[in-house]
């Protein structure tokens, strides 16, 4: 019975030994996936700052685009009035004013 006892106690040895090795393998293969998922969430963080990032700059550049716009828009409603104000002194002014200028004579009876 002894050699029995022996045989017994070895493979329960080698059992237990084989189950710490499981729980190691599942332990290590654990943390191996906790820094798995820690770098995921890691890149997907990065990837939002990335995005925010890009996000922000494309929405500088538009209201900078939107700032040239306005600037020309006023620029051209400045030509636009000086324009106007050349015709509508034009139209004040007589025919011969006009077309021969303005002389001494014609100032002469005001």
């Amino acid at each position: 019975m002894s050699v029995h006892r022996e045989v017994v106690e070895a493979l329960q040895g080698a059992a237990r030994e084989a189950a710490a090795q499981h729980h190691a393998d599942i332990a290590r293969a654990d943390e191996q996936a906790v820094r798995a998922l820690a770098e995921r969430d890691s890149m997907h963080l990065d990837a939002i700052g990335r995005m925010q990032a890009q996000a922000a700059l494309e929405r500088s550049l538009w209201l900078e685009r939107v700032d040239a716009a306005e600037l020309r828009a006023e620029r051209v409603e400045q030509r636009l009035d000086q324009v106007l104000d050349v015709l509508l002194d034009r139209q004040r002014r007589p025919w011969w004013s006009r077309w021969f200028g303005e002389s001494r004579r014609s100032k002469l009876g005001e």
